[in-house]
């Protein structure tokens, strides 16, 4: 009985969250930021990319998409709102790095992801800086 529980302790250790860092965004005159403490695998909503959230905070959000050919896309939910920053290619960013990787573990046969967001933006209006990293997001 005892290894059961240590088996089933050392599984659910394995397919937590791992999550650091955090988002600041200042945009339309408003300053926020997001320090994600979970996150989703793309592959829930059909992307390839991860959903980061914060249940500290449920009114702000963070999708980063990695396409083949597009390269990186991140989306930030403002607060309050149903609007969505996107920040790409054409946002000119000195930084906008997204690293995505599968890991070889799979949840109701969704693949975890792990990898890294760093993102390092200015222009007219708005400033993004991140750098997070994340791991086993089913």
């Amino acid at each position: 009985m005892k290894r059961r529980v240590l088996i089933v302790m050392v599984l659910l250790a394995s397919c937590s969250n791992e999550l650091h860092g955090s988002l600041s965004v200042e945009a339309a005159g408003k300053q926020w930021s997001v320090i994600p403490d979970e996150c989703y695998s793309g592959e829930r909503k059909g992307f390839y990319g991860v959903d980061l959230l914060s249940q500290q905070d449920k009114s702000s959000a963070i999708r980063a998409i990695l396409s083949p050919t597009e390269g990186p896309s991140i989306r930030v939910l403002e607060p309050g709102t149903d609007k969505d920053l996107i920040f790409d290619k054409t946002s000119k960013c000195a930084v906008l790095d997204l690293e995505v990787d599968r890991q070889n573990s799979t949840i109701n046969n969704i693949h975890n992801v792990s990898g890294r967001l760093n993102i390092d933006c200015e222009g007219p209006g708005f400033k993004l800086k991140s750098d997070i990293t994340f791991a086993n997001c089913h």
